[in-house]
């Protein structure tokens, strides 16, 4: 058994649900302190994050990966269960192996191998391991502050480069996430007897004129201001109710002869670029221009954010961070890596708003099978991983 594959099933069988990393935090720093690597830990009101250092100097590359994974749904298990780390075949099976603890593995042996480097005398690597990335992103939140303004890194973000560790199937590099919000619209009408219709205000039949008028609406959205990486912002009726009720299969009104007096529906917002710039200030003002137009006499509409706003990331394909990653991906695998957008929110945006440039997504694992019962991750997908996050270290370091 290799080190790395050891580190990637110790890391495995230490539960961390979002919110319980400690113990997994807690065995990630005594590994790094005892492979002579130089260690901050973080402890930001009980959410707790560790950082390593390789090397000394500038340039710098971070790679950053989160430790806790979701809950699993232990009885839909059966190749193994989330945290035997079992290799079958070959693959590594368990819960975080593509998302993200065999990553963080990866990582992890990146900056061992490149602190014994020549390399390791004129540049640095800097591993991030967060916490709470599966719920709310608020470990790198909290850890991008902390290694920018800590007084023994001297980080300098215009010579740094930032690699986010996320599954994109090894030879995929994710150029972006949109940005994400969450709306919950309410309609107050007139409710009144089904026989006397004219004495309300349906509330059910407005919820289904203003969903009718989303998608022009997002149309223009996408005309008046494209987006060359993103490409598209759209928006979604996720939920709505009334008075609805399920009688023998169907959705009914539960009092089948009155008209529902008050209605809400759920939109999820997916934006580019345009509308998650500038702390989405355009966006809202779009799509309160549109809830405007859509007020009618006898209504009373109100809406407002679920929660707060997630910002996108986009980084050009064209960049020299992205080229540089693409050419040692070749070199490493034999393969011409391909591109894409990351289908949901990410840690990316932190380190971007912060002044660094940022890889949105890359690293090995299968994206297609996290959060799922008999999660795993090729074993030679893992290595090879591994040997390009090093590869890149060494060339970003050697690039000037």
């Amino acid at each position: 058994m290799t080190p790395l594959i050891s580190l990637a099933q110790s890391l495995i069988k230490i539960p961390s649900i979002s919110g319980t990393e400690g113990k997994v935090m807690k065995f990630a720093s005594s590994w790094l302190k005892k492979s002579g690597l130089k260690v901050f830990e973080q402890n930001h009101n009980g959410l707790v994050n560790v950082v390593c250092v390789a090397g000394t100097g500038n340039p710098t590359t971070v790679l950053t990966t989160h430790l806790d994974t979701v809950e699993p749904e232990k009885k839909l298990w059966r190749k193994t269960n989330p945290y035997s780390a079992k290799i079958i075949g070959s693959r590594l099976y368990g819960l975080g192996a593509s998302d993200a603890k065999g990553i963080a593995a990866a990582m992890l042996w990146a900056a061992l191998s490149f602190n014994k480097s020549v390399e390791a005398k004129k540049g640095r690597v800097i591993v991030a391991l967060v916490s709470d990335e599966e719920r709310n992103g608020k470990g790198s939140k909290v850890v991008v502050p902390f290694i920018k303004q800590h007084p023994s890194l001297h980080i300098i973000p215009k010579s740094t480069s930032v690699i986010v560790g996320e599954p994109t199937n090894f030879t995929e590099i994710s150029l972006g996430s949109r940005g994400n919000v969450f709306i919950k619209v309410l309609i107050y009408g007139k409710g009144a007897h089904s026989s006397r219709p004219k004495e309300g205000r349906n509330a059910a039949q407005k919820t289904a004129s203003i969903i009718a008028a989303l998608p022009d609406f997002v149309e223009r959205l996408n005309q008046h201001h494209p987006d060359s990486v993103l490409k598209r912002t759209d928006i979604t009726a996720t939920s709505l109710s009334s008075n609805l009720g399920v009688v023998k299969g169907l959705i009914t009104p539960t009092k089948l002869n009155t008209l529902p007096g008050e209605a809400n529906f759920t939109l999820d917002c997916r934006l580019s670029q345009p509308y998650f710039q500038n702390n989405f200030r355009l966006f809202w003002k779009k799509f309160n221009e549109f809830m405007a137009g859509q007020r009618e006499a006898g209504f009373k509409l109100a809406w407002s954010k679920i929660h707060p706003e997630v910002p996108g990331h986009a980084i050009q394909r064209a960049s020299p961070l992205i080229h540089r990653l693409a050419e040692v991906i070749a070199q490493e695998t034999g393969v011409k890596p391909s591109y894409r957008i990351a289908m949901g929110a990410n840690d990316a945006p932190f380190w971007a708003g912060a002044g660094f440039e940022v890889v949105n997504e890359y690293g090995p694992g299968n994206s297609n099978i996290i959060h799922q019962p008999d999660e795993w991750i090729s074993l030679s997908q893992l290595k090879k991983g591994a040997e390009v996050y090093l590869s890149f270290s060494k060339a970003w370091t050697n690039k000037s």
